[in-house]
């Protein structure tokens, strides 16, 4: 239990970017006012969030299976917390095939942690979304979740949450599905609010860590599925017709095999020492 525990709070620890005191830039002094100018044909952009930093409810019950740690969460520890929280299995049935009732629920733009009945709060996304925040890129969800008052300017920037316990192929789907709607979604506010018909609207994609994997197989193959017989898709670059710009920070490109030997071992605090 302490171990699993201990994994925990180290994957939270691990979502603020591997500094607990990070040093805050001279936002304002960055971001010039040409570069905070709002602009019909200024790209809008996706965050997205990496490996644990999308939120988990259970459709069922409303419960948080991840994204919330202490009173009223999920606990990944009880028989029942860690059947929510584990991927649906079934002899001979492909993940695809096979679904369960948990269900994202927002990327994790901040953690609360309850430390020994202390609350902690731990910035994971923060950061990023204030930096493009004053550079003039409006957080969707932020807005929505009255977290920032933004008025009615927050149609710039969105987070894409995905279910990271699934398929990597079934996230870039998402990851498709999202952008074709948030295409029309900023088509119309263009038009609304400067009378411009703007097609097509390409974005640019912010990832973190996994989700920069979900972006370079959407990138690369769109929303096409992997063969039957285990090799790869031709590549067609589908899904950058829909992106101008990616950015990636922490992409895992050459994979992670420590992380793997952690999930299939178990974490071992003396080898962090």
């Amino acid at each position: 239990m302490i171990r699993l525990f201990l994994f925990n709070v180290l994957c939270i620890v691990g979502l603020t970017g591997c500094s607990a005191f990070p040093t805050s830039p001279d936002l304002g002094n960055l971001y010039n006012q040409l570069a905070q100018q709002e602009d019909p044909d200024r790209n809008p952009v996706i965050v997205i969030p990496g490996i644990l930093g999308s939120r988990l409810e259970d459709g069922n019950t409303g419960n948080v299976v991840w994204g919330a740690f202490g009173s009223g969460a999920v606990d990944p520890s009880s028989p029942e917390g860690a059947r929510l929280l584990a991927l649906p299995m079934e002899s001979g049935k492909d993940l695809k095939n096979l679904q369960d009732s948990v269900r994202q629920a927002g990327a994790l733009d901040r953690v609360m942690l309850n430390f020994f009945g202390i609350p902690l709060e731990l910035n994971a996304y923060y950061n990023i979304l204030r930096s493009l925040g004053v550079s003039g890129y409006r957080d969707q969800q932020l807005a929505e979740s009255h977290a920032v008052d933004y008025g009615n300017r927050h149609f710039t920037c969105f987070q894409f949450d995905y279910d990271w316990r699934r398929d990597l192929v079934e996230s870039a789907q998402a990851l498709d599905r999202f952008i074709q709607a948030k295409e029309i979604e900023v088509q119309q506010e263009i038009y609304k609010r400067y009378g411009v018909k703007r097609s097509p609207v390409k974005f640019d994609l912010v990832t973190h860590s996994m989700g920069s994997l979900v972006a370079r197989y959407y990138l690369r193959y769109g929303a096409v599925d992997l063969p039957t017989d285990g090799s790869l898709p031709p590549v067609t670059w589908e899904g950058a017709k829909h992106v101008d710009h990616l950015v990636m920070i922490g992409p895992p490109n050459a994979g992670s095999v420590e992380t793997l030997i952690t999930l299939t071992e178990g974490l071992k605090p003396s080898a962090l020492l």
